[in-house]
C-alpha cells in the first residue's frame, strides 16, 4: 500500500474484488476492495469514489477519516490475539457493514462509534436480514462478532458503556444444531491410518484431538514448555490462557497416565528441533485452517463423510457422556458448562441408546 490506486484481484465466487488505495491528508480515506471486472474497470470506479469524497462537506469528511482511525485501532488489536487471517478479516469487514455502508444510509449524520443513537443496532439488525437478504444463521455470526467488535472499542476508548448494552440487548439467535455425519468406527479407524501414512505431522494432533476432544487450535497451540515431566516420563499438560477460546482462563490439566495417549506425547517430544509439541513440517505451528481443511478435504476422498476437527471434539463428549459425563472428561475437554455440553455437543446414537437399554434391562421395574 505503497501509493495510492489499484491492488492484485482476489476471486471469491467467480468475481474479481480490487483492493484500491486511496489518502487524503496523510490519512487513508478509501481503503477497501470493489467489485470489478478488469483493472481499468476498478481505476475508474475508484476514481468516482474520490470525486464523490471530495463532494462532501468538510464536516463529512472529517467524520470518514475518523472512523478510518478507529477501523485502524481495531484492526491492530485483533492482530495482537487472533491467529485466523480470514477471522481478523472478518471483524473489519462487518466494521465496515455497520459504521461505513449502514451508517451512511441511515446515519450520515453520526460522527464516530460512540454515543449511538437508540435502536442503532436495533435498525442494524433489519439492514443486514432485510437489505442484505441474509439468513437467520448469519445474523447469529453476525451479532456475535458485532457484539465482540463493540466489546473491543470500548476497551480501546471508541465506545461508551450504554453503546456496549445496546448491543448486548439484541438476543442472539439459537444455533442450528449440526448433527455428526453418519459414520462407522472403522471409517474414522481407516481415515486415521490414512492420515498417519499420508500427513505423519497432521496425524498426532488429529488422534490428540480425537483421545482428548480439545478444540484445534488449542491443540496446534501446545509447547513443550507445557509439558510437565518426570525424568524423561511426560506426566501432564498445562497450556497456557492465550492460547484457549477465553484468554483470561487457566485450561484445566490433561494427566498423561493413559499409556497410548503418554506414548503419543512422548513420540512427539522426540523432535528436539522445535518448541512445538505437533509442529508443522517446517518446524513452526500448525495453522489450524490448514489441519482444518486437510481432514475436511481428505475425509470426504478417503471415506467419503465430512470430518473436521469439531467432528473429534463432538465424538469425544458424546462418548463420554455414555459412560457418565463427569468432571474429568470436561476438563479434559475444556469445558466447564454441563448444559453446554449436553445442548451442542452430545448426541444420541443407536449405538448409545442399545447400551442404555441393556444396562436398564432386567432391572427393578420388570421384577429383579
Amino acid at each position: 500500500m505503497a501509493k495510492n490506486g489499484v491492488g492484485t484481484p482476489r476471486e471469491r465466487k467467480g468475481q474479481k474484488y480490487f483492493p484500491v488505495y486511496y489518502r487524503f491528508q496523510g490519512r487513508w480515506v478509501i481503503n477497501t476492495s470493489i467489485k470489478a471486472e478488469s483493472e481499468r474497470d476498478a481505476y475508474r470506479k475508484l476514481q468516482e469514489r474520490i470525486a464523490e469524497f471530495h463532494s462532501k462537506p468538510q464536516g463529512i469528511i472529517n467524520a470518514v477519516t475518523d472512523f478510518d482511525i478507529v477501523r485502524e485501532k481495531l484492526r491492530r488489536d485483533v492482530n495482537t490475539d487472533i491467529d485466523a487471517k480470514k477471522t481478523r478479516q472478518r471483524y473489519i469487514n462487518i466494521f465496515n457493514r455497520v459504521f461505513v455502508e449502514f451508517r451512511q444510509k441511515h446515519y450520515p449524520h453520526q460522527k464516530g462509534c460512540s454515543n449511538l443513537p437508540v435502536g442503532f443496532f436495533k435498525g442494524y439488525k433489519s439492514y443486514f436480514k432485510e437489505d442484505l437478504k441474509k439468513t437467520e444463521g448469519g445474523l447469529r455470526a453476525e451479532l456475535i462478532f458485532l457484539k465482540a467488535i463493540m466489546s473491543r472499542l470500548k476497551e480501546l476508548g471508541e465506545s461508551t458503556e450504554e453503546d456496549l448494552r445496546q448491543v448486548r440487548a439484541i438476543p442472539t439467535p439459537e444455533a442450528t444444531p449440526k448433527m455428526m455425519p453418519k459414520h462407522s468406527d472403522k471409517q474414522i479407524q481407516d481415515f486415521l491410518e490414512y492420515i498417519k501414512k499420508d500427513r505423519p505431522d497432521y496425524y498426532k494432533p488429529t488422534k490428540f484431538m480425537c483421545m482428548v476432544g480439545r478444540r484445534v487450535a488449542e491443540t496446534c497451540s501446545i509447547t513443550k514448555d507445557d509439558i510437565s515431566m518426570d525424568g524423561l516420563k511426560p506426566l501432564s499438560i498445562q497450556t497456557q490462557p492465550s492460547t484457549t477460546k477465553r484468554k483470561k482462563q487457566i485450561p484445566p490439566v490433561i494427566y498423561l497416565d493413559d499409556p497410548e495417549l503418554n506414548a503419543l506425547v512422548r513420540s512427539s517430544l522426540a523432535n528436539n528441533k522445535t518448541r512445538w509439541l505437533f509442529p508443522y513440517k517446517n518446524g513452526g505451528p500448525i495453522p489450524p485452517n490448514y489441519l482444518w481443511k486437510y481432514l475436511s478435504k481428505t475425509s470426504l476422498e478417503v471415506i467419503g463423510v465430512n470430518i473436521t476437527p469439531h467432528f473429534f471434539r463432538k465424538s469425544f463428549l458424546t462418548r463420554a457422556n455414555r459412560g457418565g459425563l463427569n468432571k474429568d472428561s470436561m476438563a479434559m475437554a475444556n469445558i466447564k458448562n454441563a448444559g453446554v455440553v449436553m445442548k451442542h455437543y452430545v448426541e444420541t446414537t443407536p449405538e448409545g441408546q442399545a447400551k442404555v437399554l441393556e444396562k436398564n434391562r432386567g432391572g427393578a421395574y420388570n421384577g429383579a
